[in-house]
């Protein structure tokens, strides 16, 4: 699966919840790539939900009992590129909600996360 390459840095988006621990933040989640490769990502990873879109990087590991995964070394969480994602995104922040979230959508389109905050990732 690793090829030559034993690091990995790239978008993916979390597919699957395997295994979370909130009291440290360690998760094992099943993952896709851009270019359509899914595997496991393992590390401090637990702030990711699925459908979450992320900046990882990492190392390649074979664990003895699941076999290979990537070895989270960072995951930041990228703001939604579609409507609906940035309306499940918003409607999670507190006092906003599913409806005052369709509603700010609508308000500002498509660069809503940077309309509301002036940043894109201002809310992470």
């Amino acid at each position: 699966m690793f090829g030559d390459r034993d690091r990995f840095a790239g978008t993916v988006e979390v597919t699957r919840r395997i295994f979370v621990a909130e009291d440290d933040g360690y998760a094992v989640l099943e993952v896709r790539a851009e270019d359509g490769d899914e595997f496991v990502l393992a590390g401090t990873a637990a702030h990711l939900a699925i459908g979450e879109r992320a900046r990882v990087t990492g190392r390649w590991e074979t664990h003895d009992r699941y076999g290979p995964q990537l070895k989270a070394e960072s995951a930041l969480p990228l703001d939604p590129e579609d409507r609906e994602g940035q309306i499940a995104y918003l409607g999670t922040l507190r006092n906003i909600g599913p409806v005052r979230a369709e509603t700010l959508v609508e308000i500002h389109g498509p660069e809503v996360l940077e309309g509301i905050g002036g940043f894109g990732g201002l809310f992470r």
